[in-house]
């Protein structure tokens, strides 16, 4: 899916495998977050929204259609 994305330019060119170690240290991490109760636990829907939401901005390629779709 990764390369996918980057061959039609929707995704920044960096190594597939960064981009999942990326997004599994971030799954990880906030969802450690939430165990450790150092984040509200009744807010974890709209949290996780929010944050893939930033987190795919930030993957996204400069000039990608989907970057403006926020």
């Amino acid at each position: 899916m990764i390369v996918a994305g980057q061959q039609r330019g929707e995704l920044r060119q960096a190594a597939p495998e960064l981009i999942t170690i990326a997004a599994q240290a971030l799954a990880f991490g906030l969802s450690q977050m939430f165990v450790d109760d150092y984040l509200d636990a009744s807010r974890a829907d709209t949290l996780i929204n929010q944050v893939v939401d930033l987190f795919g901005l930030g993957v996204l390629a400069p000039g990608s259609d989907r970057r403006d779709a926020n």
